[in-house]
């Protein structure tokens, strides 16, 4: 057999996602069947300390009946299963005849996880890109194809560029890198980005965050959701028919919206910068994850502002007051995703001036608040109105063409 197209390793990237770690069968087909002719299907699915599942029954039936129907998928045996309480899984799927490998990483499932997103935003390394590296090279397979979905799919990116056993990569909506990370491996990069391949969902909101790798990248027209986290959703790139969706060109405004996000980023003073960064990512997971955005900002700044050291003084209510109101500017254009991407496919003016008007609104009345907070709120407000402004001025010259 031949390498897994990337149809082939986007099923697999959906099917990491279950629970069949602890089933006796390790041959996919087998467990396939087991899920959806032996009553195993609920086990797998069952989410106990993890988000709140946004694939539904249904949808999981749909992906293993198109891995059911692919018999380069049914005849993969499962070997080297990584599965912990941190919500870490990888394995290697094998064909026993070429004896091809492909890695699969899993993406965000657990809490545990989301602090580690939050450090791939300023750290080089996180500890579990250095797991994922450390499974690989502990394999005894070469010429290796790596794969995964969201953060199984950043892991694969970074396994790709660092690992001499990894011949290809495809990375499914997975987040970029920090700039310490892309100025430290610069030479890796540059060697080593041609083996990877990203593919994402048009309106997937997250493979914008963070630095790209100058990689190859492939945009999938999907279906219009009406809940616009699903637009994350790995199994929304599939026809069907077990083939990815047809290819379009990268929407608009995720680009205008990474632009904003990073320029307030880099902007910003310490050490509110470093609540920021170590914010984003994380945002994103909870929130795609259904929590309620005012609850997600409260916790990320509380555990960041003593994660950073500060103790029980009287700094303490302005950095917590400041850190809340940056990461609430910097999450205000994610809350109308579902606005902008109806504006952009009626290339609506009318209603891209609505949601300017609403961000506008929302962006001044943060910078109001924070002018209040002494000199550093006066900073820090100059920083939130300088992108806003930029950000408004790209959304109306570019989004409505």
């Amino acid at each position: 057999m031949s390498d897994l197209n990337n149809s082939e390793l986007l099923l697999l990237s959906n099917f990491i996602y279950l629970k069949w770690d602890k089933f006796k069968n390790k041959n996919v087909g087998k467990i396939v069947h087991d899920m959806l002719y032996r009553g195993k299907l609920n086990a797998a699915i069952v989410t106990n300390g993890e988000c709140v599942e946004t694939v539904k029954r249904d949808e999981w039936i749909n992906v293993l009946r198109q891995i059911k129907d692919n018999s380069n998928l049914t005849s993969l045996k499962i070997e080297n299963i990584k599965s912990d309480n941190s919500g870490i899984r990888t394995a290697c799927f094998v064909d026993n005849h070429s004896n091809n490998a492909t890695v699969v990483f899993r993406g965000t499932k657990t809490k545990e996880e989301w602090g580690d997103n939050g450090q791939g935003a300023y750290k080089i390394d996180t500890p579990d890109q250095i797991i994922a590296l450390d499974y690989v090279n502990s394999l005894t397979y070469h010429n290796i194809t790596v794969t995964g979905h969201s953060k199984g799919g950043n892991k694969a990116k970074y396994v790709a560029l660092l690992c001499d056993k990894v011949n290809k990569c495809v990375s499914f909506d997975g987040q970029g890198f920090s700039n310490e990370f892309t100025d430290k491996y610069e030479k890796f990069i540059t060697k080593n980005n041609k083996k990877i391949i990203s593919i994402s969902a048009k309106y997937d909101y997250v493979n914008c965050l963070l630095n790209s790798l100058d990689e190859e990248k492939i945009y999938i027209d999907t279906k219009f959701q009406s809940n616009p986290l699903y637009y994350h959703k790995a199994s929304i790139m599939l026809d069907g028919n077990g083939n990815l969706r047809p290819q379009t060109k990268q929407c608009i405004f995720s680009n205008i919206i990474y632009n904003f996000s990073t320029s307030l980023i880099s902007d910003t003073p310490e050490p509110y910068k470093s609540f920021t960064i170590n914010g984003m990512i994380e945002i994103i997971e909870l929130f795609l994850c259904g929590i309620k955005l005012e609850q997600i900002i409260l916790k990320i700044v509380g555990d960041t502002v003593l994660t950073l050291g500060y103790t029980k003084h009287y700094k303490l209510k302005k950095e917590f007051t400041l850190a809340y109101y940056l990461l609430s500017s910097l999450i205000t254009p994610f809350m109308f995703w579902n606005d902008f991407v109806k504006a952009e496919e009626s290339k609506s003016k009318e209603l891209l001036d609505q949601i300017i008007l609403k961000i506008n609104n929302l962006e001044e009345g943060i910078v109001e608040k924070v002018k209040k907070i002494g000199d550093e709120g006066e900073q820090v407000a100059y920083c939130i109105s300088n992108a806003n402004s930029n950000f408004i001025k790209a959304l109306e010259s570019d989004v409505i063409m």
